[in-house]
């Protein structure tokens, strides 16, 4: 059997590849802008990293990337992309706090996963066209999750 991860198939691939296909959509000075305004945000001290920008992603680790997607992503892009494709990104990261956050009260377990599961189905049906044929084996995986 496979072994699929939430750290490698979510966060270090996935998420990895939206960003970058997001940054070759902005101007030079719009990355740059959107770098230092990832990186000024201030985090509790709990969250132990912060974020990086979305220009150098070659040594990114995991918890990094997290913050990024759970926290900063939707409503930092919402100032520098389209609202389509911020209500893509929107429905994935969802689905991956659905799948892996805190309990939530008075919704079972069961009910997260049918719902994490249809907003992955949608994100999938989405994927061609927002980001190509580059991350459809890795949606696939992560409906496997």
């Amino acid at each position: 059997s496979i072994m699929v991860d939430y750290l490698h198939t979510t966060l270090l691939r996935q998420t990895r590849t939206m960003m970058t296909h997001l940054a070759g959509k902005i101007s030079t000075a719009d990355r740059a802008l959107l770098d230092r305004v990832l990186t000024e945000q201030r985090f509790p001290y709990y969250f132990y990293r912060g974020v990086r920008g979305i220009s150098n992603l070659a040594h990114v680790k995991g918890t990094e990337v997290r913050n990024l997607l759970l926290y900063s992503m939707i409503p930092t892009f919402i100032l520098f992309f389209d609202p389509e494709q911020v209500s893509y990104i929107s429905l994935f990261s969802c689905a991956i706090r659905l799948l892996y956050g805190p309990p939530l009260l008075h919704i079972s377990r069961g009910a997260r996963c049918n719902l994490a599961s249809e907003l992955m189905i949608e994100y999938m049906s989405l994927a061609e066209k927002a980001f190509g044929r580059t991350n459809l084996f890795e949606t696939g995986l992560l409906l496997a999750l």
